[in-house]
């Protein structure tokens, strides 16, 4: 009876073993996964950085960016292309400058949004989604606008 007691040990014990293993297997791979995740959305942001850049300095050169705006817009894209700055904050800096300077032309409405993305955007240089979602809530005419640059972003043929 002493060797049935004794299997049962060995079978509990390697039961436990097992499903220690597995648990370090499923941890190990859940960080692999945050970790590829983040350097995706890290080159994502640098990506959209650079493609800021490009549309702003274009955007001043053509005269699309009203003087009395200029501070503000110039340090919303400070913001947004900085290292370390989140992809939604990049996201966010972008729509602010894009959408708003299509035209040329800055209303009220536009210059609002713009300053509260600039002042969101500063104080949160490396928010997240939970973050970025809670600011979207709050102001959703930020939503269209970041569909209208989503379109805008995309890479041409």
């Amino acid at each position: 009876m002493a060797e049935q007691g004794s299997g049962k040990k060995t079978w509990i014990k390697a039961c436990g073993i097992g499903c220690a293993v597995l648990v370090v297997i499923g941890i190990a791979g859940a960080v692999g996964v945050y970790l590829l995740a983040q350097k995706a959305m890290d080159a994502g942001a640098e990506a959209i950085a650079m493609q800021l850049e490009e549309s702003y300095a274009a955007a001043k050169e053509n005269g699309k960016v009203p003087e009395e705006h200029v501070a503000l817009f110039d340090e919303i894209v400070e913001i947004a292309t900085q290292d370390g700055a989140s992809l939604w904050v990049t996201m966010t800096g972008t729509s602010a400058v894009l959408t708003s300077l299509e035209d040329g032309q800055v209303d009220e409405e536009e210059t609002a949004l713009a300053t509260a993305i600039r002042d969101f955007i500063k104080a949160n240089p490396s928010a997240g989604l939970a973050e970025f979602n809670a600011f979207a809530e709050q102001h959703p005419e930020l939503q269209q606008k970041l569909q209208n640059i989503q379109s805008q972003l995309k890479p041409q043929p």
